[in-house]
């Protein structure tokens, strides 16, 4: 299937509609993953006795997990939120082509009128 027949197939009436509400809805995602402290969770402690080094180290590689998911997760935030922005403009430019292509076709319909008159009137 061609591109162009996929995009006709679109609904692109709710593309439009939805669009800012898409673009906000990631803004506030973007912001509140941006402010937001992470919530430390209770932690099962195994009840087996371990030394103090090891409980050491066991903090310290859940402290850099949480930094990463912290950090990924604010990856995914900026990427959602450039990925809204970038569908905002696209939705834009189709309705810019869709307005032009409307005034294309009366343009060249009103051509053909003009057209076929001068021939009749020959």
């Amino acid at each position: 299937m061609n591109w162009l027949t996929a995009l006709k197939f679109l609904p692109w009436g709710e593309v439009i509609e939805y669009a800012p509400k898409l673009v906000n809805g990631a803004q506030k995602l973007w912001q509140r993953v941006k402010t937001e402290k992470a919530e430390t969770d209770a932690i099962v402690i195994d009840q087996t006795p371990v030394s103090l080094d090891q409980t050491a180290r066991e903090l310290q590689e859940l402290k850099q997990q949480l930094q990463d998911t912290q950090a990924q997760q604010l990856e995914l935030s900026n990427l959602v939120s450039a990925l809204a922005e970038q569908n905002q403009r696209l939705v834009n430019a189709v309705n810019v082509l869709r307005v032009r292509s409307r005034l294309l076709f009366v343009i060249g319909t009103a051509s053909l009128i003009g057209c076929i008159y001068l021939f009749a009137t020959r």
